[in-house]
């Protein structure tokens, strides 16, 4: 991934905690001063340090930092997973089954073999940028690794493929980290090999790629050994498909031993204790995510998997003692890898990810078998009730169901989108599903790949160009929490929306974002990151043409900065084309640093090869964001990696931009992309253009004309290219600043009767029928309507105004009232007094103050200016009957006056009594205060001088009078003094746009 530096402060690498080792020489005693160090805090640093840094996410293979705090209990190691998603396939982590006890055991050897046969694969994740792709990772810790004479260091070696369903290239990467404790960190004269080490946390090379086509034989190798007294790992290879057979070692990773050791360093599995690292000594072989903590889907599996160690007895590799399904090392994960086994070797097929011992740890394997409506996703979970938090989802295919767990009891859910779930707990070995009733819900993820997919979720059309079908996703209920699912580096497993490979005509309207709360189990992982338990799942089209999202008011979600390296959005248009995009309002989350931030996050991104002509088009959607984030960033609204679109009419503000660079964000290399930022003319208002059976027109900020897009500014001056950020192309004809007339009609109230409008913080009073005021653009106008008592209506809310002189009605209601006397007692007489209360502000010369108000209860409060002395404040509850509420005021006031002479008339001055400053541009000053002795200040006025400056006043049961004297100072240094006062509006705005269909 290409470092996006417009956005990006980079992060320094310059510090002591970045040496895990001394420079020259590396001691014993760094073990123990890098255990002090806390493990998640050192893990959030080197995701950090990753993240800063320009190495693509696809070339690190990330430890699984959340399980460095996994601590060995009853005497072995526990799993760092226990569900999925999890690096599913076949582990050895030094546990057997004895006569029904977990017992551990530990094995070195110089030598490990993961074998796998595919058949074939299927899989999809477009949140890893490499949708098609997968990793198979053979991992382990050698643990006796010398470093200047030194033999007490651990570093993990990783040898990894990635495969391409798509393309059918299989390609090579090895990483090595340190293990030797919690800091994980790498010093540059570590070691050395045929790739790059990442001064401070890690190493990796790119190894070779081949085109190789299912089915297809592979073998992985580490292989310790020495080299020169130096400790070396070497990362072989073999395969072969029958057409194909390559083999070799495409990188050797050789330590700096000082030429002192003596034998190799061996790679440890033990269940007895964790590593130095917190981690865990297992050898693992694994189907993944292809890099950077990521995950990917498995929708379908057929192959074989085998883990062997080398015995140098009998010169051969064995097979592994024990194994478990999933690894525990890795970060990166799978779901939907269903792993059995037979003899020493493990099956893999679909099914649900459980978490579970393989050979001589179970003790036996069982089908379950079935079938399921189509459109329908199953979860298993252990145990005879359902178990959300543990279920894991079962992709089948077809009708038919068919899943090989150990021997156990087993739970089902079916979830079927527009149906109830249904429910089979201690479903045996055939489960029966009845089937349950329709309720029309959409509360699981929504995936069309074909025609039937289609013609299920329409409520009308066939899919042809005049007669497309028409989803309607408006979300009535939340989606179920079983698909909150989340791996250890919170990369969501599942989209809201996905439509694959389609070229039907598809109307979505009322484009909903999926709103989803988290399960309990993500509670403590999402709190340790700062992050909500509430979210919005997103839609992805690859692939499609004529797909048409309208009418969405609120497209949002975020994404954990976990993610960073990764480009995702909350619609994504990959390699797709003739698509509109219209009529919506995209919601950015990314205000905290926990959040992941522009530019790999965006409201929308369209991505395709810069020599290909999508012919997308985006038009009348809005992108309101309003603040920035805690970096400084803005928001990309609209990120276009793609050629051929036309994209106007939009609403971008001033911190929710548009960015196209120029380069592929996928593939790292140059790009130049043209897309077109506005009609080729100013058009009049009526103008149309019909886009996939949509005509589109009209302004967005309800001009008198069409061009391009509104840039969140009065001030845009043509050509416009986003200051920059669009790297080709410019918006000719950008939209300009226009204002409007919003107004407020009340009915119900006598005619002249006053009342109160409260709209974006400005006040307003009217006796009349209306109350119009100026709105910018599109309004979304926040406001509040108080009415006089008697006299009751809900019209608070926000305001749209679509057009000029738009009209909110709000209508009264007339209601009983009842008089309610304030009476208060020992305040100053024929003193003004305040009571604020239901909205309104009384005022009051007696000891009494009456309103009138309808039934309720009310908060209030009573002051008396100019000191604002508050002396009551309560509730009272209006129930049928007047009543009489009593005020004491907690403490006497007096009248003190303090009168000038000699200023000029209409001179600003002002006293300061105990510290605080009361003003006034008369020949006195006129407050209360209760009993006291006051410090009273004079300060001097612009070619006067107070005499005396300072005195003191006395209140004691009696009304105080003062007079101060100020008189001519010639010799002032007269000065012009300035007063800046900054106001700031920030008013959100939505827009609604007709559109009709031809």
């Amino acid at each position: 991934m290409k470092v996006l530096v417009i956005f990006l402060l980079i992060l320094s690498l310059i510090g002591s905690t970045l040496s895990a080792f001394p420079v020259q020489q590396m001691s014993g005693n760094t073990h123990q001063n890098e255990s002090q160090i806390s493990a998640s805090s050192q893990a959030a640093n080197i995701v950090s340090r990753i993240g800063s840094i320009n190495v693509s996410s696809r070339y690190e293979f990330l430890p699984n930092f959340n399980a460095v705090s996994e601590y060995s209990e009853d005497g072995h190691i526990t799993l760092t997973y226990d569900s999925a998603p999890a690096p599913m396939g076949v582990a050895d982590v030094g546990l057997f089954n004895s006569s029904g006890s977990i017992t551990p055991y530990s094995v070195n050897t110089t030598g490990i073999m993961g074998a796998v046969d595919l058949n074939s694969t299927q899989v999809f994740y477009l949140y890893d940028d490499q949708p098609y792709s997968f990793a198979v990772q053979l991992n382990a810790v050698a643990h006796d690794v010398d470093l200047f004479g030194n033999s007490s260091y651990s570093f993990w070696a990783q040898n990894v493929v990635i495969y391409s369903t798509r393309t059918h290239q299989l390609s090579f990467i090895d990483n090595v980290w340190n293990f030797s404790s919690p800091a994980f960190n790498m010093t540059a004269n570590a070691l050395h090999g045929n790739g790059k080490l990442v001064p401070g946390v890690f190493y990796y090379d790119i190894g070779p790629t081949f085109n190789i086509s299912f089915p297809f034989s592979l073998k992985l190798y580490l292989n310790s050994s020495l080299v020169g007294g130096n400790d070396a790992i070497y990362f072989n290879y073999s395969i072969e498909n029958g057409k194909i057979t390559k083999s070799g070692s495409y990188d050797a990773v050789t330590f700096n031993s000082s030429g002192k050791a003596s034998s190799p360093a061996r790679f440890l599995i033990s269940g007895y204790s964790p590593s130095p690292a917190g981690l865990l000594y297992d050898a693992e072989l694994a189907i993944t995510g292809p890099g950077g903590g990521s995950n990917v889907n498995v929708y379908g599996i057929n192959g074989t998997m085998g883990l062997y160690l080398y015995n140098s007895t009998s010169k051969a590799f064995n097979t592994v003692r024990s194994a478990y399904d999933a690894g525990v090392d890795t970060g990166e994960t799978s779901y939907g890898v269903d792993v059995g086994w037979y003899g020493n070797m493990a099956d893999l097929q679909s099914g649900p990810s459980l978490i579970y011992g393989l050979w001589n740890v179970s003790s036996g394997i069982e089908t379950i078998s079935g079938t399921a409506e189509p459109q329908s996703y199953i979860f298993v979970s252990n145990g005879k009730q359902f178990n959300n938090s543990t279920a894991s989802w079962a992709p089948y295919s077809g009708a038919h169901f068919r899943f090989k767990l150990p021997k156990g009891s087993y739970s089902l859910a079916v979830l079927r989108n527009l149906y109830a779930p249904e429910y089979i707990n201690d479903a045996g070995t055939s489960p029966s599903l009845n089937g349950t009733s329709k309720t029309g819900d959409i509360y699981a993820p929504v995936v069309i790949e074909n025609y039937s997919d289609a013609l299920y979720y329409s409520r009308s059309g066939n899919g042809s160009q005049i007669s497309p079908f028409v989803i309607s996703f408006g979300q009535t209920v939340s989606v179920d929490p079983l698909f909150g699912v989340l791996n250890d580096y919170l990369f969501p497993v599942f989209t809201g929306l996905a439509i694959i490979n389609t070229s039907y005509h598809i109307d979505v309207e009322n484009a909903s974002s999926f709103e989803i709360t988290y399960g309990s189990q993500y509670d403590s992982i999402l709190a340790s990151h700062g992050l909500g338990n509430t979210n919005w799942m997103g839609m992805i089209l690859y692939g499609t043409s004529n797909v048409s999202i309208t009418g969405g008011l609120n497209i949002t979600g975020w994404f954990p900065e976990t993610m960073k390296g990764f480009v995702v959005a909350n619609l994504m248009v990959w390699n797709s084309s003739n698509d509109l995009i219209a009529d919506n309002v995209f919601y950015s989350l990314h205000a905290s640093s926990s959040d992941l931030q522009p530019p790999y996050y965006s409201s929308v991104l369209i991505y395709g090869m810069n020599s290909t002509r999508a012919n997308n088009t985006v038009w009348g959607n809005y992108f309101p964001d309003q603040y920035v984030s805690e970096n400084g960033n803005a928001t990309v609204g609209l990120f276009v990696d793609s050629s051929g679109n036309l994209i106007y009419n939009n609403a971008f503000t001033q911190y929710d931009i548009a960015f196209s660079p120029d380069f592929n964000i996928y593939t790292d290399s140059n790009a130049t992309y043209h897309d077109n930022w506005n009609i080729s003319s100013v058009e009049p208002i009526n103008y149309t253009i019909n886009v996939n059976g949509y005509s589109l027109n009209g302004s967005i900020v309800g001009g008198g004309y069409e061009g391009g897009n509104y840039w969140g500014s009065p001030f845009i001056t043509p050509p416009w290219n986003e200051s920059g950020y669009i790297d080709s192309g410019y918006d000719y004809h950008p939209l300009v600043y226009f204002l409007y007339e919003l107004s407020f009609a009340i009915h119900g109230l006598p005619a002249g009767t006053s009342w109160e409008l409260v709209a974006d913080g400005v006040y307003y009073v009217g006796s009349g029928p209306y109350i119009n005021i100026t709105e910018f653009n599109f309004g979304n106008t926040t406001y509040a309507v108080f009415l006089p008592p008697g006299y009751i209506s809900n019209a608070s809310g926000y305001a749209y105004a679509y057009t000029d002189m738009s009209t909110v009605n709000v209508y009264a209601r007339h209601v009983m009232t009842y008089g309610i006397v304030f009476h208060a007692t020992n305040y100053v007489k024929n003193e003004t007094w305040y009571l604020d209360i239901a909205g309104s502000l009384y005022s009051s010369t007696s000891q009494d103050l009456t309103v009138s108000l309808p039934n309720g209860t009310y908060s209030y409060s009573v002051f008396a200016p100019p000191n604002n002395y508050t002396a009551v404040s309560g509730y009272v509850t209006v129930n049928g009957v007047s009543e009489i509420v009593n005020i004491t005021f907690p403490e006497q006031l007096y009248r003190v006056v303090i009168r000038e002479t000699g200023l000029p008339a209409g001179s600003s001055w002002y006293v300061v009594i105990d510290g605080k400053a009361y003003y006034s541009n008369g020949t006195e000053i006129s407050i209360l205060l209760p009993n006291g002795r006051y410090s009273v200040q004079f300060p001097s006025i612009p070619g006067y001088k107070a005499s005396p400056q300072q005195t003191a006043i006395l209140v004691s049961d009696q009304p105080v009078q003062y007079t101060e004297a100020y008189t001519s100072n010639a010799n002032y240094d007269y000065y012009l003094g300035a007063g800046i006062i900054i106001g700031a509006m920030i008013t959100a705005f939505v827009f609604y746009i007709d559109r009709r269909r031809r």
